[in-house]
């Protein structure tokens, strides 16, 4: 099995093994597929040319047969061939977790008759969240999500704002993603003054940071600032910011609207054994990020059910029933805690979300508008 003596919940999943076996049939049906996300997920996160396929290609198949065995051993050896993988900028961590996560809807899919599916996917989805805990244990260390994790020098900042340069920017107003661009209009002391379109004055004044890219789908490594003061015009906006970092490139998985929620909306989220009433942060066609007190919870991982009333155009709501996995939970303060949710595909549901999506959408841009010319 995929988790090694001295990881958290070793000794569980060992004694488990037995009614692990119910497993034996699902795994071997999914190997091509996993082997071929393997490749995928590491085009995705990293650098890999068609050689170094053929290099991957053995490490994957040591990943499956120990993901798949319950009775080996894990050998470190893997675990150490699969650390390598942070040569090509990938994390071990996140891939597993995607990785997992795609063999859990595929387990979905495969029983999803079964009366006993949920008894069954708790079992299987608490060996996952095992293997991940290990990962990150032994290779990793604990899964982040950083906003800036590598200060940049004054030089740095320098060659990235050349006065008079046009920059592309990146912001978000109440989770629309907004690009634009700006120009460089001074450069001293730790700071940048930028010029703006006056309403992406309003978007940056909101958010509070910047994000200044070059290739939205290929650089690794971004530019993070901190807002500090904006000011406007008749027509633009100048933007004073600092506390430059350069941070993990997170713009290519930003191009759907996931609007917050202004009015409150209260959602119903169910588990195998656990129910609890949350409220709506934000929600997107694919996602859902719900939030409620510290007290009880649920584990990273788990097959949910949420019941959400979504506003419809002629003023009423409609209970809409998905089924998703939590992907992670954050703290949002010390007494509260956010459920961030990946929901299955649905099209007809997607379809009731999208359209809720697209009038706040055309909401917040008209808010976005009528601030502007308020200043």
């Amino acid at each position: 099995m995929f988790v090694s003596k001295e990881c958290k919940h070793y000794e569980t999943i060992r004694q488990k093994r037995k009614e692990m076996e119910m497993f034996r049939e699902f795994f071997p049906r999914h190997k091509e597929h996993f082997a071929t996300q393997f490749v995928q997920e590491i085009r995705k996160q990293g650098k890999l040319s068609g050689v170094k396929v053929r290099v991957i290609l053995p490490l994957v198949l040591q990943v499956y047969r120990y993901l798949s065995d319950f009775d080996a051993t894990l050998p470190d050896t893997v675990l150490k061939n699969l650390s390598k993988l942070k040569t090509l900028d990938v994390e071990p961590d996140r891939l597993m977790q995607r990785l997992l996560t795609s063999l859990s809807l595929r387990y979905i899919d495969d029983f999803k008759d079964d009366p006993q599916l949920l008894g069954h996917l708790s079992l299987l989805t608490f060996y996952f969240q095992a293997v991940v805990d290990c990962v990150e244990k032994k290779i990793q260390g604990p899964m982040s999500r950083p906003v800036g994790y590598s200060p940049m020098s004054r030089e740095e900042v320098e060659k990235a704002f050349r006065k008079g340069a046009t920059v592309r920017l990146f912001s978000i107003y109440k989770g629309i993603p907004i690009r634009f661009k700006g120009v460089v209009k001074r450069i001293g002391d730790g700071k940048v003054e930028l010029v703006v379109p006056k309403e992406k004055g309003v978007v940056a004044e909101w958010e509070g940071q910047l994000v200044k890219y070059e290739d939205e789908k290929n650089d690794k490594r971004v530019v993070a600032m901190r807002v500090r003061r904006v000011g406007y015009s008749h027509k633009h906006a100048f933007i004073e910011v600092d506390g430059f970092s350069w941070t993990e490139n997170f713009l290519s998985r930003r191009k759907s609207v996931r609007v917050m929620i202004d009015k409150p909306i209260k959602a119903t989220i169910k588990s195998i054994n656990k129910q609890l009433e949350l409220d709506v942060i934000d929600l997107s066609v694919h996602g859902i990020c719900l939030e409620g007190s510290i007290a009880g919870g649920l584990p990273t991982f788990e097959h949910v059910e949420v019941v959400v009333p979504i506003p419809q155009e002629d003023g009423k709501t409609r209970n809409l029933r998905m089924r998703g996995v939590l992907r992670y939970i954050s703290q949002h303060d010390s007494l509260r805690r956010r459920y961030h949710i990946l929901l299955h595909q649905d099209p007809q549901k997607e379809q009731i979300i999208a359209s809720f999506v697209a009038r706040e959408e055309m909401r917040l841009l008209r808010e976005i508008k009528e601030l502007a010319a308020s200043k």
